[in-house]
């Protein structure tokens, strides 16, 4: 079957937004986010309860709640992904026998609990048994059996007619053990003896402390514990999807990591086979994995993970991988910058984007968990539909043929095994795995840059589906290798050695990378040695690499480029009489032009994805079979190709060239020279308050999350007020403060008394409007609200905070919005990378006529909406050949919108920010109209962290000055000691540059023009 273009993609390529219900949920509101999520481009969602729901979770109301979703999600012809009623660590009154029972290793200054057990103990350590309060136990088939039907059957009863209907799949997160401690139980104690024939009660040591026996019995214990995993928990999960039409979809907790996987799921591979929607978690806006270490100095290229769930998925023929992907990274984030992820992602193999998150509420602290709301709230959410077209062509066309790869790598997940330290999971400061994840990603990334498709292989799941054929080629499932490469490895399963003997035999080639393992199931092995005279030894250079696939495997496509080859990282796909390269340049800052030759096939086609449309490229081989075909890929940006083994494959379709324009005209309009104009309220937040309780006197000004802070630590209960004072240096003609809920306010303004009075809802239907312009004065102005104040009560447990009814107020900033400026002082302090560094004594004023400068230097620093820019231009008459283009210089942006005399032309959402805008302009003056639209970053911070913008932020406490997760710094009473910076917090304000520096029309000659 042939590459079929796709202009507009059906749902099933449209992703998945999770969905936070994260407040008092209600029909109207539920029916009005789920039409806004669909308008814009959204296929399914994901209904999880999260931080702040106001439902009771699992009542008569709350269902009432999930029936609206559903039957109005089906009518709009989307899916539903239902969370697991509890997570695996979050069950509510849990029976004893089944509570997960670990092994934890005491210093002498622990304190023991009621409950510990002691099994033995030494010089170093006090080692007791010990149950964990709401976490089932997930070796144990009765515990897992009674988890499913409280949290699948009863948790979902009411929907149980819609399976396998609206109701698509099951989403479950992060199963998972405690990676400090090591999971056990009796049966446990049996099996392991029954594998091993020895018992492991007289080796409890060697699991915590290393020793002559510690790696035998650690590799040991690792594979009892994945065989019991996936028979209590994951087979039976499956099975229960199986019979009731669902998709077992989600992710695993610690993928990114050896040490990670090894002490939160023993292995993800093997339990990826059990989903039928397998699924992986990145998290923030970087691409180097950080996970505990958020200062970067441990990170590695983020390969593993999405590897190893794509690897599963190719050999098991599941045809959609996911990721949730944009969380816990910044309310800044662009499209930009969710292209560059999520094709990142792509070629690694996901081809089903989920987006974290679309959130019911910003109200109170649920504007600060888990940021980005990629939902109606930022102000790009009307463009977005844009950007979700292109990804979903994307996954449409990474959904089509087979995956192409002849390379195996075989994961080392087992050889780490032994290795593994529970005591210093949190520092990771052993060696030797840091060297095994090191070692296996940088042969992953050299594999990529080698432009080499590659699978990993996991023993586990090879002992079960892997074999050998009569030609040498190993098979897992629907995948076969020609080549097989060891990264650093120590042992090997005996059912490995089997396959590798068969696969040299055959004529296979195996490569090492490293030292060549000596033990097999942890024991010396003579036949591993012959086995190693049969094998080649290459370092894991790109060059070592490139040789190594040049001289044994026939590559249908090779790529060249005079330099920055190694930053071209491609996917092929087979399909049944093409191929098609995915590729992508992840070079950040340089464009790489590339070369393909395909001397098998005798045309190539380009799959565009910004519009649907397919079009040939010219052939550049002259008087020789094969296709040729060359261009420039600049940084991010990404082609579809597609090779056909035939000239007239699309002999309608017109002709692409890569030629060389000329350029005859080129204007240059600086955004100075432009008028700008705000297309939303203009916006001041006001984060600083003094407060007081009852009729006390006020407190000196403190940022209102601290007032929240001190109040929860002192659990007060009684009347609060907080009062914000303001300047103005002109009156504006419109002004309004914004207040959460204002309705359970009392508010005076300069000593009056206003109200909410029912104006729109300013963001978020939490975020109400007074109208205060009758009672704003020149000079200083004062905001008190008042209220009755109750601290939110603490949840349960720990994962009792995403489904429980917590009870209290929250006390918030509030915003002026209205037909002002606001102006301040740069801070002499450093500045920071795309950020303006403001003190904070700003005002509002009149608004000046555009100079060019940044949004926040112009007077919209806390600006969130669109910006127009408008210049006319004269323009002679366009020969028929010839063509304009503009591109926009110094954008810093989510998107813009180019208008060209009162008609869109394009939407610019990624670099490069240029568009034809040939068919737009006529002969003589054009109007030509630039909307730039920004995000809600600079309205709702972290304006006070000393790192300006950052590309992760996990929480309340990005947005506090009380700790510094990075170094594990606490600062008690920081909002009383702000007269110095600390690491945590500054005064200071960090505002993203907002802005567009100018515009050029450029003008191409007609010999030349594409």
């Amino acid at each position: 079957m042939s590459f079929t273009p796709v202009k507009t993609p059906e749902k099933q390529y449209r992703g998945v937004n999770l969905w936070f219900l994260n407040d008092r949920l209600e029909d109207e509101e539920l029916i009005r986010q789920l039409d806004n999520m669909d308008k814009a481009g959204c296929g399914s969602i994901i209904a999880r309860t999260f931080d702040g729901l106001n439902t009771e979770y699992l009542s008569e109301e709350f269902h009432a709640r999930m029936r609206t979703i559903v039957d109005h999600a089906g009518k709009l012809g989307m899916k539903v992904y239902l969370q697991a009623g509890y997570m695996p660590g979050g069950i509510p009154e849990l029976k004893p026998e089944h509570r997960a029972c670990v092994v934890a290793a005491l210093h002498d200054n622990e304190e023991m609990e009621p409950d510990d057990q002691v099994l033995y103990k030494d010089n170093q350590f006090t080692y007791v048994r010990r149950f964990r309060n709401n976490y089932i136990n997930l070796l144990d088939h009765e515990a897992v059996s009674s988890y499913l039907q409280q949290a699948y059957d009863e948790a979902w009863q009411q929907l149980h007619e819609d399976f396998g209907k609206t109701v698509f799949s099951v989403w479950v997160d992060e199963p998972e053990f405690s990676p400090d401690q090591m999971p056990w139980s009796e049966p446990m104690l049996i099996r392991f003896e029954e594998m091993w024939g020895y018992r492991l009660e007289e080796h409890i040591p060697a699991l915590f402390q290393r020793s002559d026996t510690s790696y035998k019995v650690r590799y040991h214990y690792r594979r009892t514990l994945l065989l019991m995993f996936i028979e209590a928990y994951f087979e039976q999960v499956s099975h229960w999807c199986d019979e009731r039409g669902l998709q077992f979809s989600g992710h695993l907790m610690g993928e990114d990591r050896l040490d990670s996987q090894i002490g939160f799921t023993v292995s993800a591979m093997p339990l990826y086979s059990y989903m039928h929607l397998p699924g992986i978690d990145h998290l923030t806006g970087n691409l180097r994995w950080t996970a505990l270490d958020r200062s970067g100095e441990m990170s590695i290229p983020f390969i593993m993970t999405p590897k190893q769930c794509s690897s599963v998925a190719h050999q098991e023929g599941k045809q959609t991988v996911l990721s949730e992907m944009y969380g816990v990274s910044s309310q800044g984030l662009t499209f930009q910058d969710q292209k560059r992820i999520a094709e990142y992602l792509a070629v690694l193999g996901i081809n089903h984007r989920c987006l974290h998150g679309s959130f019911y509420s910003m109200r109170g602290r649920r504007k600060r968990i888990y940021v980005p709301h990629l939902s109606e709230q930022q102000p790009w959410w009307d463009e977005y539909a844009y950007a979700a077209d292109y990804f979903a062509r994307l996954s449409y066309a990474l959904h089509q043929g087979q995956f192409a790869a002849d390379v195996l790598v075989l994961h080392p997940i087992e050889s780490a095994y032994g290795l593994y330290e529970p005591h210093d999971f949190g520092e990771r400061k052993t060696e030797d795995v840091f060297a095994m994840n090191a070692h296996l990603t940088e042969l992953s990334g050299n594999l990529l840059s080698a432009q080499i498709g590659y699978d990993y292989g996991d023993e586990h799941v090879m002992e079960q589906k892997a074999y050998v054929d009569a030609d040498g080629q190993l098979h897992i499932g629907q995948m076969s290798y020609r080549i097989i490469i060891l990264p650093m490895l120590f042992t090997l399963r005996e059912s490995t050695l089997r396959l590798l003997e068969q696969f040299v035999d055959g004529g296979g080639i195996l490569a090492s990378t490293s030292s060549f393992p000596e033990l097999v199931d942890c024991e010396p092995s003579e036949a591993l040695r012959r086995l190693k005279d049969k094998a080649i030894l290459i370092d894991h250079s790109i060059e070592a690499l490139k040789a190594m696939a040049d001289k044994w495997l026939d590559r249908k496509i090779r790529i060249t480029a005079e330099q920055g080859l190694e930053s071209i990282w491609i996917q092929e796909r087979s399909l049944e009489d093409q191929q098609m390269v995915y590729m992508i340049n992840t070079n950040e800052k340089c464009k790489v032009n590339v070369v393909l030759h395909a001397k098998e096939y005798q045309s190539a086609e380009q799959y565009h994805l910004d519009n649907g449309e397919l079009s040939r490229l010219r052939n550049e081989q002259i008087g020789c079979e094969g296709v040729k075909v060359s261009f420039a890929l600049e940084p991010w940006e990404s082609r579809v190709l597609l090779f056909n083994p035939g000239s007239e494959a699309f002999a309608s379709l017109t002709t692409s060239t890569v030629t060389e324009q000329l350029i005859t005209d080129t204007i240059v309009i600086p955004a100075g020279q432009m008028t700008m104009k705000r297309v939303n309220p203009n916006a001041l937040t006001l984060d600083f308050c003094c407060y007081r309780k009852g009729s006390q006197l006020y407190s000196s000004a403190i940022p209102v999350i601290a007032v929240q802070e001190i109040l929860t630590e002192e659990d007060y209960e009684g009347p609060v007020s907080l009062c914000f004072e303001f300047q103005a240096e002109s009156i504006p003609s419109y002004i309004a403060a914004v207040i959460e809920h204002a309705k359970d306010y009392t508010i005076r303004v300069n000593d009056r008394d206003v109200c909410y009075e029912g104006l729109p809802y300013y963001t978020d239907p939490s975020f109400l409007p007074v109208d205060i312009s009758s009672y704003i004065v020149q000079g200083s102005n004062q905001i008190e609200i008042s209220r009755e104040f109750k601290p939110l009560k603490k949840t349960n447990f720990f994962h009792a905070n995403r489904f429980q009814n917590i009870p209290g107020v929250e006390l918030e900033s509030i915003y002026l919005i209205g037909d002002f400026a606001v102006y301040g002082a740069v801070s002499d302090k450093p500045q920071r990378d795309r950020c303006i560094r403001l003190k904070p004594d700003m005002y509002i004023g009149e608004e000046t006529v555009n100079d060019g400068a940044s949004w926040p230097e112009a007077g919209y620093p806390f600006y969130s909406g669109a910006m127009m820019y408008r210049t006319k231009v004269l323009s002679d008459r366009l020969e028929a050949s010839e063509r304009i283009e503009i591109a926009l210089s110094g954008l810093e942006a989510c998107m813009a919108v180019i208008r060209i005399n009162g008609q869109e032309a394009a939407k610019l959402a990624w670099k490069p920010f240029n568009a034809d805008i040939t068919a737009m302009v006529t002969a003589g003056e054009n109007e030509i109209e630039i909307i730039v639209i920004n995000t809600l970053r600079n309205l709702l911070g972290p304006h006070h962290h000393p790192k300006g913008e950052m590309d992760y932020s996990y929480g309340e406490e990005s947005f506090s000055g009380r700790r510094l997760p990075e170094k594990g710094m606490l600062y008690p009473g920081w909002y009383n000691k702000r007269t110095e910076d600390t690491l945590a917090w500054t005064d200071d304000y960090f505002f993203i540059a907002y802005g567009l520096t100018g515009i050029q029309i450029i003008r191409y000659s007609a010999e030349q023009a594409k």
